[in-house]
């Protein structure tokens, strides 16, 4: 399988990843600004089912008033429905652990 080609078949990994992390924190009442997703690998790859990502997502939070923003990480899963619909959640500890015990 060629590099543009896997690129483009994991691609709405990232975007899903992106905006469930952008609509949470608005949901919040915070300010994000998405820098960057690393795509981490599979937690989970049943037969037959869809495989569950880990994604890795470096962003800057910002304040209410705008003076004030800081580095944040957070760590989301993704996957797809049987209708082709991503899900998307947020990583628990032990999905987290399980990737860096790999």
């Amino acid at each position: 399988m060629s590099m543009a080609r896997t690129k483009k078949a994991v691609s709405w990994v990232h975007q899903a990843a992106g905006l469930a992390a952008t609509f949470h924190a608005q949901d919040e009442g915070r300010i994000l600004a998405i820098e960057y997703t690393t795509l981490l690998g599979m937690l989970s790859s049943v037969k037959g089912q869809e495989p569950m990502y880990l994604v890795h997502i470096q962003a800057t939070e910002t304040e209410s008033r705008g003076e004030y923003s800081w580095p944040i990480q957070e760590y989301w899963t993704v996957t797809r429905n049987a209708n082709g619909t991503p899900q998307v959640d947020e990583a628990t500890d032990e999905q987290i652990a399980q990737w860096k015990g790999k």
